[in-house]
Order: structure tokens, then C-alpha cells, then sequence
């Protein structure tokens, strides 16, 4: 899971009518809504935002863009999306490995903290420069304080691709023990990259 704590997501549905409220309907063009995207404090990378935002809008006959999904139509399933969510993350059977990302020290809620103290999945980190580092939850968590770190919101695997990529890289790498016990020690893998490559490989993903 990515940036997603149950206890906060819940709490913020309060607001959310008075947020979408915020959102322009239509940009004249595509560039207004990357920069909207930017201004917005949304996403903090051009790079990302240019290739993810344009996805999110259909040219009207007017030219103007609008937005391809209405928010407001998703509201009947909003506490359905989050609601249980933390439960039934840690209780899915340790024999598959389970992952949770944050931007920031974000206060996991009680079955996070319970199933991260007794190891149910791991825990990564990207630290907000705004937030102490001694408020990690256990030795376990793993944190990753970087320039970038002021630079991050929700959209974390946005902002910082590259480091995202590499943790998951890294998460795949440690929990596939029939890949790394056949693959890590190959003299074909040099690099991230041709680890990436081999996983794509094994998973049938096209470059």
C-alpha cells in the first residue's frame, strides 16, 4: 500500500465535499492543469506531472478539458474504501509479503502499529523535512531521509519515483526467495537496473 493510513483517510472524508468544491471543472489546455497540479501543492515534480495528468482529462468540443472522472459520483463508496482497510491488510497471511509506504511519519493507526510491532509487513519511510526522525515507530521502519524530503505529498511514488521504484525493487528482491536464490547471484545482475529488467522478464512486462 501506498501512502495510505485508515484512521486518517477516514478522517478526512469530512472535508472532502469542501475540497472538490476547490477543484476547477475545466483547464484551457493541458499545461494550466499540470500547473494547477504543481500550484496546488498536489504532485511537487514537473517531470511526473506531465506525464500522469494528462491521463486524467478528455478534450471537450469546446477544447477545453475536463476532468474524465466526477469525484462526487465515487462518495457512496468512500468509507468502503478505507473502512477495515488496516485490518485486513495485517491479516493477510504472512506467507505473503506486505508493504506499506508513507511520505512522512504519518501516526499509523492501531492494527498498523500493532501489526508493525510484531512484523506483519514491512514499513518504509520517506521523512518530511518538518518531522523528527525519532518518531519512527520501531527499529523496524525503514527511513529514508533525503533533499527531496520537503518536496513530498500524497502522491509520493510521484514525487520521488525513482526512490519508490527502488524500494520496491528492493522489497521483490528480499521476498521472492525462489527468484533471488536463482537470479541474485547470476552474473547477469550487475545493477537495479538489470534487476528490473529480470523482473520484468519474469513477470512478463514489456519494456
Amino acid at each position: 500500500m501506498i501512502d495510505i493510513v485508515e484512521d486518517t483517510a477516514v478522517k478526512s472524508l469530512s472535508a472532502m465535499n469542501n475540497y472538490l468544491n476547490t477543484i476547477p471543472k475545466q483547464f484551457p489546455s493541458i499545461e494550466h492543469a499540470v500547473r494547477w497540479h504543481i500550484d496546488s501543492n498536489l504532485l511537487h515534480n514537473v517531470d511526473s506531472s506531465l506525464i500522469s495528468v494528462p491521463s486524467l482529462f478528455t478534450r471537450t468540443e469546446e477544447g477545453q478539458y475536463k476532468w474524465i472522472i466526477d469525484l462526487r459520483k465515487t462518495e457512496p463508496f468512500w468509507h468502503d474504501w478505507f473502512e477495515g482497510l488496516s485490518k485486513r491488510f495485517v491479516s493477510i497471511p504472512n506467507r505473503i509479503s506486505k508493504l506499506l509506504i508513507l511520505a512522512n511519519n504519518d501516526y499509523l493507526d492501531k492494527d498498523l502499529m500493532i501489526g508493525q510491532m510484531q512484523g506483519k509487513y514491512q514499513l518504509v519511510v520517506f521523512h518530511n523535512n518538518q518531522l523528527n526522525h525519532a518518531n519512527t515507530i520501531t527499529t523496524a521502519t525503514q527511513t529514508i531521509p533525503s533533499q527531496d524530503a520537503s518536496n513530498l505529498g500524497h502522491f509520493v511514488h510521484e514525487d520521488i519515483p525513482l526512490k519508490v521504484a527502488a524500494s520496491l525493487v528492493d522489497f521483490v528482491e528480499r521476498n521472492d526467495y525462489k527468484f533471488a536464490s536463482t537470479n541474485s547471484s547470476s552474473s547477469n545482475i550487475k545493477s537495479q537496473a538489470d534487476l528490473l529488467s529480470a523482473f520484468n522478464a519474469k513477470w512478463g512486462v514489456s519494456h
